[in-house]
């Protein structure tokens, strides 16, 4: 692991403390600091020490720490490569409770994230270690009265490289910083180096395309991570792993029987076969020999999910190629999500974990039109040898036209209450507009050559945004919208011919046009954004999702269901309002749906503002049944607990969550109206909740925890008690401001 030292710099408040002078340190880049309001000063390289291997670079006197006040801030610039983590030696000074330290990253592409650590002196930290979460160690700092904490923060942007760090002080007292390190990103063999080498060889044929590569290098990293051993690649062997192909050797009754299966296999499914000692992995195309090696370390015990290390589950031990005999194909042909890249972690590893999930598209939900473009350089590579369909698209559509234009163009924008206004889409009667925003579309297929379904979507409204001028008002909203999409696809083709335009049926568009018929290129996007999620939409108890069928069958009377999309929410903290419910049947329940329907890619919005902890019940169960529609949701959810806590009995978890909020699911969404009266009915049934399952789903978890042997079982358990806590956090405040004010009447 390459672990740079980082030199702080920072200036300290008058009477503080007095700078000294140091000499500088060999080769150690020196940068400059300041604290909000200060001045400037500089501060040279100290002494290197070591801690639990991990070298700090430190400064020899109190005299010399980072010491930042509320509100104070410091920056540093950081050396330019590319960098997984930042280590911080740190105290809070003795605080009586959890101090904030904000730490901002600026890359060199101009893109900054921002993290909050949570910073308290040791005292308070080791009565309290579950609040400061998994990241805290304690260290004692010799001769300074202090005690400081190795806290790692792990950055999101970790194939990108750091320009500077700024750290900014909460108003919980005071922050000293002693040092900051630099982890830098580490490549597979980098990792794999240090391994002896194994018995187990991997096999691929000599032109093996990089999907096939792929396949035999993940194999190669989970199994030395198993066995301790490094397997070879293309290289002699004891136990083999064919990928991809039928061994040579074999007689020519097996080989006939194993070329059978594999011509029976449809695109990603898969076949595992043991031949002795020997493992054979046979794909309906080189992504479903990926998915087939995946399935392969699931079979001994590997499980996925969440992003990167620590949301994977590796045991140790020798692995066996013996007994096994599987053939899987997937219920859907296109699976994915859509990735919405404002609070979530690295995309690439989000990449990652779609392709161990079997999913194989991800509609990419983007800030800005030129997101695709600065991402490409990354993601690109990993998207292509993982064979992952890239969609791209946000809610593009009104800032193609510039709203500087509305001066000397107000034609060109809508028009309400009798007024032509600048504030929402545009007039698409107007066909110097709709020109204008065609061209801006092609111009976005040419700059972004790589996904072939493009979303440019309409505001993002309850009620609408678009025109009511004399010549639109016999044009409902998705007459609109529909009119304007098939404009940008007759563009959009003439820079591509493959390229496609979604409609998005969302909120006011979900009705089908009723004078506009769609154009080559144009598919559908369906939102149903406010329909009931307690039940599956087919489902004929609830006379909500009744409405919601009713307008979906009759937009797939004018689009072809086999290029439709499901924008589903499974996966929508906003939407739930950090209520996070698990919803096993009503996810199956729609999948079965929306494919008898004739439709075949479906792509849940993945949106939060909290932790992804909570999402993860959710993101595997929408993955596993993607795959397989009919799929035992309880014995997913029990398989999930027994690898990633532990315990398979914290399924029941889930259960209890689930029947928790289910009573008011169906209302309790962002945007959603009701009637006091209902209001306050679900309230109370809310209420109800927090005397039954609430306390038993916090007490499976509980159960669990005292249980859980394993470190990491126990952080996961904690992780999710957290969750469930600010559940009912939440909750609580739902209710309490549903139910009607006490009324009290005289004795």
């Amino acid at each position: 692991m390459l672990l740079l030292p980082l030199l702080l710099l920072a200036a300290a408040p008058a009477g503080a403390f007095t700078p000294v002078d140091l000499t500088p340190a060999t080769n150690v880049p020196h940068t400059r600091a300041f604290a909000a309001g200060i001045g400037f000063q500089t501060w040279f390289g100290g002494p290197q020490v070591t801690l639990r291997g991990i070298p700090f670079l430190l400064a020899t006197g109190e005299n010399t720490l980072i010491r930042l006040e509320s509100g104070q801030q410091a920056e540093l610039a950081l050396p330019q490569q590319p960098t997984a983590a930042l280590q911080f030696l740190v105290t809070g000074g003795y605080l009586p409770a959890p101090g904030t330290l904000t730490v901002e990253i600026t890359y060199t592409n101009g893109f900054r994230e921002e993290h909050a650590l949570e910073v308290a002196d040791w005292n308070y930290g080791e009565r309290y270690p579950e609040l400061l979460g998994r990241n805290l160690e304690p260290q004692a700092f010799g001769g300074q009265g202090k005690s400081f904490y190795v806290q790692r923060l792990r950055l999101r942007r970790t194939r990108l490289t750091p320009a500077s760090l700024r750290l900014t002080a909460g108003d919980r007292g005071t922050f000293l910083i002693a040092g900051v390190t630099l982890e830098g990103f580490r490549t597979q063999a980098e990792q794999l180096a240090p391994l002896p080498p194994g018995d187990v060889a991997i096999l691929t044929a000599e032109d093996a395309d990089p999907i096939l590569r792929f396949a035999a290098e993940q194999l190669q990293l989970y199994l030395s991570r198993m066995e301790g051993k490094r397997p070879s690649i293309n290289e002699p062997g004891s136990r083999r792993i064919y990928l991809g192909q039928v061994p040579a050797d074999l007689a020519a009754g097996p080989r006939a029987t194993l070329a059978a299966v594999q011509q029976r296999l449809r695109p990603d499914g898969f076949a595992l076969r043991s031949v002795g000692d020997s493992l054979v992995i046979l794909g309906g195309g080189s992504r479903g020999v990926l998915y087939g090696a995946y399935a392969f370390l699931e079979a001994r015990g590997v499980r996925f999910v969440a992003p990167g290390e620590e949301g994977e589950v590796v045991p140790k031990g020798t692995v066996s190629l013996a007994g096994l005999r599987a053939t899987e194909q997937p219920d859907w042909a296109r699976r994915g999500f859509t990735y919405w890249p404002y609070e979530f972690d690295e995309p690439a590893d989000w990449v990652d974990l779609a392709a161990k999930l079997r999913l194989n598209t991800i509609l990419f939900h983007a800030p800005t039109p030129d997101w695709w473009e600065r991402e490409r350089a990354v993601l690109l590579p990993e998207l292509r040898r993982r064979g992952i369909h890239p969609e791209f698209g946000g809610h593009f559509l009104p800032g193609m036209l510039p709203r500087a234009l509305f001066a000397e163009h107000p034609d060109w924008f809508r028009m309400h209450e009798g007024k032509r206004v600048p504030d929402w889409n545009f007039c698409p009667s107007q066909p110097e507009a709709v020109a204008l925003v065609a061209q801006g579309a092609a111009e976005l297929v040419r700059r972004n050559p790589e996904p072939e379904v493009f979303s440019i979507w309409p505001d993002d409204l309850v009620g609408g945004g678009w025109c009511d001028c004399p010549r639109c008002q016999g044009m409902t909203p998705s007459d609109q919208s529909l009119f304007v999409m098939n404009a940008l696809a007759c563009s959009i083709r003439q820079v591509r011919a493959n390229a496609k335009v979604v409609f998005l049926s969302y909120q006011d568009t979900e009705l089908p046009p009723t004078r506009v018929r769609p154009e080559p290129g144009v598919t559908l996007l369906w939102a149903p954004r406010e329909r009931c999620y307690v039940h599956s939409l087919d489902d004929d108890r609830c006379p909500r999702n009744r409405e919601y069928r009713r307008r979906l069958e009759g937009q797939l009377q004018l689009f072809d269901p086999a290029e439709a999309e499901a924008f589903e929410y499974y996966l929508d903290q906003i939407l739930y309002q950090d209520l996070v419910p698990t919803l096993p049947r009503t996810i199956a329940g729609d999948l079965r749906y929306y494919r008898r329907l004739g439709m075949k890619v479906i792509e849940p919005l993945m949106v939060s503002l909290v932790p992804y902890r909570s999402l993860l019940a959710n993101m595997y169960l929408n993955a596993r049944l993607q795959w397989n529609e009919n799929a035992d949701t309880d014995a997913l959810l029990r398989d999930l607990c027994a690898h990633y806590f532990g315990d398979a009995a914290v399924a029941e978890y889930y259960q209890h969550r689930e029947a928790a909020l289910e009573p008011v699911l169906a209302r309790c969404y962002e945007g959603t109206t009701m009637p006091p009266r209902e209001a306050a009915r679900l309230a109370r049934r809310l209420e109800e909740s927090f005397t039954r399952e609430f306390p038993a789903a916090l007490g499976v978890l509980m159960r669990a925890r005292m249980k859980a042997a394993d470190p990491a079982h126990r952080r996961r358990l904690e992780q999710e008690r957290a969750g469930l806590l600010q559940t009912m956090a939440r909750a609580e405040a739902l209710a309490t401001a549903r139910l009607p004010a006490p009324t009290h009447r005289p004795n």
